[in-house]
């Protein structure tokens, strides 16, 4: 079974992933709480694992033993 994975997650780049630490970085300084991210009891691991924008996948033709097989739906719900 794949998982669906929408145009927006397929089309990340390491490029986009460091402009928007950049920017939070930017932000957080330019409003004076860039001392939070040295602040160890602000640090929180989260994941996606309970949150389903969108269903499960269809059957798809794999590697035996593949891991991660993912197939492009569409876009993320709007929040």
């Amino acid at each position: 079974m794949s998982q669906n994975l929408t145009s927006n997650r397929a089309n990340v780049s390491e490029e986009n992933i460091r402009l928007w630490f950049k920017e939070v970085e930017t932000y957080l300084q330019d409003n004076k709480h860039f001392d939070i991210v040295s602040d160890p009891s602000r640090v929180f691991n989260t994941d996606e694992t309970a949150f389903f924008l969108n269903p499960k996948g269809g059957k798809v033709l794999a590697r035996r033993g593949e891991k991660a097989v993912y197939s492009r739906s569409g876009d993320e719900k709007n929040v």
